[in-house]
């Protein structure tokens, strides 16, 4: 086919394709916009049904724990959770207490000394076991022979006798300190 049209009618031909076209493409755009925009409602619509629903729900889930045997079931679990910590704490600082007596009852004293109390205090931050004993001895020299073997055992420590043992000669009350290593 033969184009024997004039320039300015192919130009205006031209223009009225594209016109054309702008507006066929405009017209797609704008249903492909409305049609998003239903889907997005719909989307819209369902997500808050579905909101409403979990309200219900949770509602009712929130009715059911507000009973009496989940609130007395609640309040055992927090008093619980309270204890936990302590129990784990006491486990970490435990104090090997039968160690110790086994080591102090092991060190041979002379007869007429016995002790009448004995203190067991674990340093948290040294991690150290300081022991106060508290006894009775009937001469000084009893006393004095048991401060010697009491310094020789290997895992006692720093023992310090207070001053206030030594005085008396006879009838002796005394006390003396130590650390424990395990």
């Amino acid at each position: 086919m033969i184009n024997i049209l004039p320039p300015k009618e192919k130009e205006s031909l031209r223009l009225e394709q594209t016109k054309n076209l702008v507006i066929i493409l405009g017209f797609v755009a704008m249903v492909s916009l409305i049609c998003m925009i239903f889907i997005l409602l719909s989307v819209k619509y369902y997500i808050l049904s579905s909101v409403d629903r979990q309200k219900l729900i949770l509602q009712e889930v929130a009715k059911q724990h507000q009973s009496v045997d989940f609130t007395e079931f609640k309040n055992i679990i927090v008093r619980y959770n309270k204890i936990l910590p302590e129990t784990v704490s006491f486990y970490k600082n435990e104090v090997y207490f039968s160690d110790i007596l086994s080591v102090i009852s092991g060190i041979e004293r002379p007869e007429g000394l016995y002790f009448n109390k004995i203190y067991i205090d674990k340093d948290e931050k040294g991690g150290k076991t300081k022991i106060s004993v508290f006894g009775f001895s009937d001469t000084r020299e009893n006393l004095l022979l048991f401060q010697k073997k009491i310094q020789e055992a290997p895992k006692i420590k720093n023992v310090y006798f207070a001053p206030e043992s030594w005085i008396n000669p006879e009838d002796i009350n005394f006390s003396f300190t130590f650390n424990f290593e395990y």
